[in-house]
């Protein structure tokens, strides 16, 4: 599996409030441990409002989880609903992910209007949302099934509900293997030009 999307809260480096919010610690190795179980093999870390624009942070965790795991990357963490507006800057945008199935059924039509256009659309934060998922992972891979990218969103910082292993589940049971396969590896894996034969920490192949 590729993780598409994950944090890493490391108290080393700054940390800023967000409305008064500071995240619990979650470092490397709290992640490696968490998902030590899933065979990931590469991810993309993302970095949240609370890490301001300090990527020392992002620089350290990439050195330790290995060249499989990526972090530079334009991604937007919008409600769906305001895509329409945005549009035309949007489809613009080279290699552009917006997240969390763009949180809202509202603006489910202009996130796949934008898939029509080649965004991707991380399948992330299952806990976040306001939509039925399953249908929402349907909608966008009628339009482009080589849009998804599947990830954690761990640790899940203030998500009503965190990741859970049965969202992989959810994931395989809507697609079946193939198409699975797709969105929980290969899609990432060719959205960041990225091999990813083993897991950090390992010399098994997978």
């Amino acid at each position: 599996m590729f993780d598409a999307h994950l944090h890493i809260i490391d108290p080393r480096f700054p940390l800023v409030e967000n409305d008064g919010y500071l995240p619990e610690p979650f470092t490397v190795d709290d992640y490696l441990a968490r998902v030590a179980h899933l065979g990931v093999t590469g991810g993309t870390v993302v970095s949240g409002s609370f890490q301001a624009f300090d990527h020392g942070y992002l620089l350290d965790a990439l050195d330790r989880l290995g060249p499989t795991f990526v972090g530079w990357h334009a991604e937007l963490y919008i409600d769906s609903r305001d895509l329409a507006e945005l549009h035309t800057t949007i489809a613009a945008l080279p290699a552009v992910s917006v997240d969390h199935l763009g949180l809202s059924q509202d603006g489910l039509p202009s996130l796949l209007r934008l898939v029509e256009s080649g965004i991707h659309v991380k399948a992330t934060g299952f806990g976040r949302v306001d939509l039925p998922v399953a249908d929402a992972l349907r909608a966008v891979a009628d339009v482009n099934p080589g849009a998804l990218v599947f990830g954690t969103d761990l640790p899940s910082t203030r998500a009503p509900r965190p990741f859970r292993d049965s969202d992989i589940t959810l994931v395989e049971d809507v697609f079946g293997d193939e198409l699975a396969d797709a969105v929980l590896r290969r899609n990432a894996s060719e959205l960041y030009r990225i091999e990813t034969e083993t897991a950090p920490g390992s010399s098994v192949s997978r």
